[in-house]
């Protein structure tokens, strides 16, 4: 059986594969695979708010 400690130990020599990226209606998380309790970590999400201003012709 493998142990907490021994699933943390492949995760720090591995640590892109212990964050996963999850995602609800309004956030988006990486969630820690190897704690023992769920950890996420929210990422900022941004949004635009309305179009972008056209770039004059001139510049």
């Amino acid at each position: 059986m493998v142990t907490a400690r021994e699933n943390r130990q492949k995760a720090d020599k591995n640590p892109a594969g212990r964050w996963v990226l999850a995602e609800d209606a309004s956030h988006a998380y990486l969630v820690d695979r190897v704690a023992t309790k769920t950890r996420r970590l929210l990422i900022a999400r941004v949004s635009a708010v309305g179009p972008a201003s056209p770039v004059p012709a001139s510049a």
